[in-house]
This record gives C-alpha cells, sequence and structure tokens, in this order.
C-alpha cells in the first residue's frame, strides 16, 4: 500500500503559492515550511493536498476551483 503525500499550500504576503508543511507558530500565525525555512501564509488559502492529480499531472488541493463543462466547482476533502 502507497502512503498518503502530507502536504499544504498556502498564498504568502508575496501572493506566491507556498508548497510544505503546515503548522501555526507561537505566535499565531499560519506558516508552511519549505527548504528549512517558515514562510508566513494567509490561514484562509491553506488548502491540504488530496493525494489526487489532474488529467495534465497537477496536484489537486482543496480549494481548488475546477472549471467542468458549464459548471464551476471547487475540490473539499471530505
Amino acid at each position: 500500500m502507497q502512503q498518503r503525500q502530507i502536504k499544504f499550500r498556502g498564498k504568502a504576503r508575496s501572493g506566491n503559492w507556498v508548497y510544505g508543511y503546515y503548522t501555526i507558530d507561537a505566535n499565531g500565525r499560519h506558516c508552511i515550511w519549505t527548504t528549512g525555512t517558515a514562510i508566513e501564509v494567509d490561514g484562509d488559502t491553506i488548502g491540504h493536498f488530496t493525494d489526487l492529480l489532474d488529467k495534465n499531472g497537477k496536484a489537486i488541493y482543496e480549494g481548488n476551483i475546477v472549471p467542468c463543462e458549464d459548471q464551476t466547482y471547487t475540490n473539499e476533502w471530505v
């Protein structure tokens, strides 16, 4: 059985997406750890990797907006 990858993404103040491990620091800030550095992110943008890939091989995260024919869906992990 293959292990599920535990990773997250969040949007930094710079507007860039940051990918890695999620934590809340001692001051209550939401952070993503990547390459040994904690980067503060907007808590409302944090999404958990669903362990699924789209048809182009791109990772799907919670909160992804997915167009499907004439409707749009938001991905949620249940």
